[in-house]
């Protein structure tokens, strides 16, 4: 778990996010996909 933002946390589980945790509101927002390829921006 890392706090990506004030009271908004990202949960992970080895290499996938699983989704996001808003600590004021108590809500797990999950991801679309969380086990899909990771695609990385081409630079």
């Amino acid at each position: 778990i890392k706090e990506v933002h004030d009271d908004i946390w990202l949960v992970s589980f080895m290499d996938y996010d699983l989704g996001y945790f808003d600590l004021e509101t108590r809500v797990l927002e999950p991801l679309e996909n969380p086990f899909g390829p990771k695609v990385l921006p081409m630079s």
